[in-house]
């Protein structure tokens, strides 16, 4: 029987579906942070930028991937297997 999925692997287990969560969040974050530099452009000053949504995108977002990427292969090597395997709506 497989155990259960602990709260580390809910957040850090890496899976196509939050691969897929990634590449949004980050294309999000990328157009918001345009969209706001372009509306409060006069707020922000000469050579000002929009600082939040800069660092999400590139700090945040590829840092978590990259302990998500390591967490996911370090699981599979020790023997701990990936994410559960769902068939027929029922985790196996």
């Amino acid at each position: 029987m497989a155990e259960a999925p602990t709260r580390a692997d809910r957040w850090l287990l890496l899976t196509r579906r939050k691969a897929l969560a990634f590449v949004a969040a980050w294309v999000a974050a990328v157009v918001l942070h345009n969209v706001v530099y372009a509306l409060f452009q006069d707020a922000f000053g000469p050579g000002g930028d929009e600082p939040f949504l800069f660092l999400f995108a590139f700090v945040v977002l590829p840092a978590w991937v990259l302990v998500s990427a390591v967490y996911t292969v370090a699981r599979r090597l020790r023997g701990g297997g990936g994410a559960p395997v769902r068939r027929g709506g029922r985790e196996r």
